[in-house]
């Protein structure tokens, strides 16, 4: 009889086990989605803005929209993007979630 309940125990264990690894693989696949969703359209935004594209080229080589080092930087793009920094700081965090 106690190994009876033991056995339920487990099965009851492994599917809490498995339920917990099933959130996390749907939990990660949609931070990857909306991850890349985020950077497609940051890339397409910054494609439309050609003018601003040029302008920052420097920033966009060193990838400091990906990683800004200062408030400056972070300025400085988000400006030649013409937008504002909280949107582009915004778009920043969707897209570095998973680094």
């Amino acid at each position: 009889m106690p190994y009876d309940r033991l056995n339920k125990l487990d099965k009851h264990s492994d599917i809490a086990i498995v339920e917990s690894i099933l959130w996390v693989i749907n939990y990660m696949t949609k931070k990857i989605l909306e991850t890349y969703i985020a950077e497609k359209e940051f890339i397409q935004y910054i494609c439309r803005k050609k003018d601003a594209f040029n302008r920052c080229s420097y920033f966009m080589e060193q990838r400091k929209y990906k990683e800004p080092t200062n408030r400056i930087s972070t300025l400085h793009v988000a400006s030649f993007l013409q937008m504002s920094t909280e949107t582009f700081c915004r778009m920043i965090k969707k897209i570095s979630i998973i680094k």
